[in-house]
């Protein structure tokens, strides 16, 4: 385990990021998962919007 860690501080973020939502979605339920995938897709079939930001807690301001 302490090697997994040691080993993920070298990969790319997004790499690393990948790995979490893998060990994640490998965690879920059958119905879970299916949830989930159907999240995923609509996520990725348009851009993130405030209403997004504010559902994750992220605080948008204003430059």
């Amino acid at each position: 385990m302490a090697l997994a860690l040691r080993r993920a501080g070298h990969l790319k973020p997004e790499i690393r990021l990948a790995q979490a939502v893998s060990e994640f979605e490998a965690k879920l339920s059958r119905e879970e998962k299916a949830r989930f995938n159907i999240r995923k897709s609509q996520s990725l079939a348009s851009p993130p919007t405030i209403q997004d930001q504010k559902l994750t807690g992220t605080t948008v301001v204003d430059v």
